[in-house]
């Protein structure tokens, strides 16, 4: 699918449901990402436990949001909440 941007480029995504309680996100886009929000479609009861950027520790804001910056194409997001 493809996502609304205001990078001045394209962004696709897949979005994966493996098990209950974890998300997979993988990001792709045409132009490099200095600085992003990406948020999880999760109920207002629930919150992100914990996440990773391609593999490494990401800050997590807001309950269900996660902080990117100087991401480069593609980005791999695993969230367990």
């Amino acid at each position: 699918s493809s996502a609304p941007t205001t990078l001045g480029g394209k962004v696709s995504f897949r979005l994966d449901y493996p098990r209950s309680g974890k998300m997979l996100l993988h990001l792709d886009s045409t132009v490099a990402v200095p600085e992003a929000i990406v948020r999880f479609p999760l109920p207002a009861a629930v919150s992100l436990r914990s996440a990773t950027v391609n593999g490494k520790p990401a800050n997590i804001g807001g309950g269900n949001s996660v902080s990117l910056k100087n991401a480069a194409a593609p980005v791999d997001i695993e969230a367990d909440f």
